[in-house]
């Protein structure tokens, strides 16, 4: 088997995908998930795609393969279907044998999320009473109709993930402390550590959100955090707003810490203001707001970033 291997043994499976590249560790998770709630599932990872391995493939497709999906990270206008999918259904045609049945889909376009809820999606098209052949995950296409549902409440993470998220200003040092608490708690404990930073095309002044990932055991998880057990807004970021009021609304406890005079908007229909060491008191008797002294200092006609060690 040089150019593939299975990943996830599952001498049953009755539902196979079929993929490569990094979209396979958030797959094998999701496959993880749904065996131990009972599922038939599986997953064959292709680590060497050119030359394809037939031979390979074949020792690696269970058996009990009723359908298979094969899933690309690119989209071929024009093309009968996208390569690792014609490759597939070319090596059935080279063997001579009956094919099970075969869909094609499409994922991470456009650099979208490739989330286990989307992965869940991809299952239950195959045992869908009208599933969709070809298909588009992760996206609305709203030109050919080819997406896919997505019931975002199907969660793959194990337990005893801590996950923490947080908002900042560039050049606040909110990304550099995350980095710092990465590399110390990595090195320092026995907890896997991992971190994602996303920047806001302007470098000092713009938007970032870090998401860190803490647990006992390797990571798999290569998408962002929708739902943390601590999250912190540590300064106003106008274009982050929405999905600071959106992790609030959805979430039991947020700190956010702010300096003197800011304003943090209008949050559930109340605007509040935010000082230092005061308590803030919401409509929401679940959400604990907290403040905290910041390196950063809003004026009335620009921004002004001060990073206090």
């Amino acid at each position: 088997m040089h150019g593939m291997r299975i990943i996830v043994i599952v001498f049953q499976a009755d539902r196979v995908i079929v993929a490569m590249g990094s979209g396979c560790e958030a797959i094998e998770e999701t496959v993880n998930a749904m065996n131990a709630q009972g599922e038939k599932v599986g997953l064959v990872k292709v680590r060497l795609y050119r030359p394809f391995d037939v031979d390979a493939f074949f020792i690696a497709l269970p058996e009990s393969a009723s359908a298979v999906t094969i899933l690309d990270r690119t989209k071929e206008p024009g093309s009968v279907g996208e390569p690792l999918y014609t490759d597939v259904c070319a090596a059935y045609i080279d063997k001579g044998m009956a094919p099970p049945k075969i869909y094609g889909g499409r994922y991470g376009l456009s650099s979208k999320e490739f989330t286990p809820s989307m992965i869940k999606a991809v299952y239950d098209n195959m045992t869908a009473s009208e599933p969709k052949k070809r298909f588009t995950v992760g996206i609305n296409d709203d030109v050919t109709h080819m997406s896919l549902p997505v019931a975002e409440d199907f969660k793959a993470e194990p337990e005893g993930n801590i996950r923490a998220k947080f908002w900042g200003l560039g050049s606040d040092g909110t990304v550099g402390a995350n980095q710092s608490a990465i590399k110390i708690i990595g090195d320092n404990t026995e907890k896997y550590a991992q971190g994602y930073f996303a920047y806001d095309s302007k470098k000092s002044g713009g938007v970032t959100i870090s998401h860190l990932r803490f647990i006992q055991k390797s990571i798999q998880r290569t998408y962002c955090i929708d739902a943390a057990d601590y999250k912190a807004a540590l300064a106003k970021a106008e274009s982050g707003l929405a999905d600071a009021k959106l992790a609030l609304e959805q979430r039991d406890a947020a700190a956010l810490g702010q300096t003197v005079n800011l304003m943090l908007g209008e949050l559930n229909g109340s605007h509040l203001g935010f000082y230092p060491n005061r308590r803030c008191r919401s409509d929401r008797p679940d959400w604990n707001i907290t403040t905290a002294h910041l390196g950063v200092r809003f004026e009335p006609w620009h921004i002004k970033v001060q990073t206090i060690a």
